[in-house]
């Protein structure tokens, strides 16, 4: 008799395991998406929230909205949905809640590849790159790669930036050279001029290699590219921004890209760098607005437009919520099927402490 009762509790007892640690199907795994949560830096209050969105959502593999973007993305619709209809005694919870849920998704998108690993030489930098190079006594002019060849690196000089004299010459100069690399990182190296081709209307360096470049200035937030209007208030002080909608007419300019700690903005004319001003976009149905500091400037004869980059200081938790639902589109309906099924954006890490909320750049 003791024998039988030890065999159905051993049953008993690997049935139990079964159901505890399967990863799909009817009954996956709560006890593993618990642990996977609270390894990822979730309270156990949150990781029950998020189990709650998982089967509103009906995902056959939970689980996976810790380490899929599209996932999680879908759950945040779910997240943002309970934010709007919070009782007011709740929205400051879920208003950090949320917060910390974007935080998370843009640890997901940088452990991508293609933001770990960047490149380490000249050879790889793709003809169209803009570049800013600095000559000693010169100032910065601004460049463009023209050929990445076996031998050289060709650029070619668009004129704007510091002067350079008559009759200067460029065989042999040092110089020092930033540029950054779209989605990726700044890179910063030195070289010299081994050559310059002759009876060229505008004038064209050949650049010797460089296998050692410095990475920096790697990318801290998840941008999405836009095309929307938007106004421009010059500030005299930083100090004096905030979050209030103007309904006077600022400056008109076109946003081409945003995120919570930025935005890339052409603006007419010919603009310099190092102003505080107020951005203010409307986008999907709301109005986003971020004040900060203009550090960079590229004028663009050509269209006789200025490509303003804004580094913004850190808008309210109210503000980012209304950014990042926009940078990640979450007011749109893009998840239909079930997003833990078929997705491709990426894979279980071997620990879910690879990926930690409370640490999100």
């Amino acid at each position: 008799m003791e024998l039988l009762i030890s065999a159905l509790a051993l049953g008993l007892a690997t049935v139990l395991l079964y159901l505890a640690f399967r990863t799909s199907g009817p009954g996956a795994s709560w006890l593993r998406f618990y642990v996977r949560g609270k390894e990822s830096g979730f309270s156990l209050a949150e990781v029950h929230l998020l189990r709650r969105v998982a089967r509103e959502r009906a995902l056959s593999n939970p689980e996976a909205l810790f380490w899929s973007v599209r996932t999680l993305e879908t759950c945040l619709q779910g997240v943002l949905q309970q934010y709007h209809a919070a009782a007011p005694s709740r929205e400051e919870e879920r208003r950090r809640f949320l917060n910390k849920l974007f935080d998370f998704r843009a640890q997901l998108e940088f452990r991508q590849p293609k933001y770990r690993l960047g490149i380490s030489s000249t050879r790889r930098i793709e003809p169209g790159q803009p570049l800013k190079i600095t000559v000693a006594g010169r100032g910065v002019i601004a460049a463009r790669v023209s050929e990445t060849a076996r031998r050289y690196l060709a650029v070619r000089l668009s004129g704007e930036g510091g002067a350079v004299p008559a009759g200067f010459s460029w065989k042999n100069q040092r110089l020092g050279i930033y540029f950054w690399r779209r989605g990726d990182a700044g890179y910063y190296f030195e070289t010299t001029v081994v050559a310059v081709p002759p009876n060229q209307k505008v004038p064209v360096l050949h650049l010797a290699h460089e296998d050692n470049l410095e990475r920096s200035q790697k990318r801290g937030s998840v941008r999405r590219e836009v095309d929307l209007p938007g106004q421009v208030y010059p500030l005299r002080d930083l100090a004096l921004g905030n979050e209030l909608e103007e309904s006077s007419r600022g400056y008109r300019c076109r946003v081409l890209d945003i995120s919570d700690d930025g935005a890339a903005l052409a603006l007419r004319g010919r603009v310099k760098a190092g102003f505080a001003m107020k951005l203010q976009v409307e986008a999907e149905g709301g109005v986003l607005i971020l004040c900060g500091i203009v550090r960079s400037a590229n004028y663009h004869s050509g269209k006789h437009i200025t490509i303003l980059h804004l580094q913004a200081q850190p808008p309210s938790a109210d503000m980012r919520i209304q950014i990042l639902s926009c940078v990640y589109r979450l007011g749109e309906d893009r998840f239909r099927d079930d997003p833990s099924e078929g997705d491709s954006s990426g894979a279980p890490p071997d620990s879910a402490s690879s990926v930690s909320a409370s640490s999100a750049g």
